[in-house]
């Protein structure tokens, strides 16, 4: 059922005194859902009035919602969470794997430059 906004109206009390704003919601099959909201209501437009009134509606007729949606979104940023760290992992290994290959070229040059000093020192010696 797809509800709509349908109309507003103020509602007193038997003695006079306001009892709060009633905002009609409604469908196209005729189904009518009126909701009381404390207060004089009527200065605000009627989006924000039919949002005020599905809040209300869902928190009277699904009292958990609320709390499952939290559960739902802690679940979602826990996800994110998961995902974030399985990125930095990859970025770690990668990092890693580049660390050990620059190691060990930078020995292998040390070592080329060693034996080429090593075979300069034989060649000033066997002069």
């Amino acid at each position: 059922m797809r509800l709509e906004f349908q109309r507003k109206s103020l509602d007193f009390n038997l003695d006079g005194s306001l009892r709060g704003t009633i905002v009609t919601l409604g469908n196209v099959e005729n189904s009518h859902v009126p909701i009381l909201l404390l207060g004089d209501k009527t200065t605000l437009s009627n989006q924000e009035l039919f949002d005020l009134a599905m809040e209300k509606f869902y928190q009277e007729n699904f009292p958990q919602r609320a709390e499952n949606e939290k559960f739902n979104l802690m679940a979602e940023k826990i996800a994110q969470a998961d995902e974030a760290t399985d990125r930095m992992n990859k970025q770690y290994i990668k990092m890693e794997q580049f660390m050990k290959m620059m190691s060990q070229t930078i020995n292998e040059a040390i070592m080329s430059i060693a034996a080429g000093k090593e075979d300069d020192k034989t060649t000033i010696e066997s002069e």
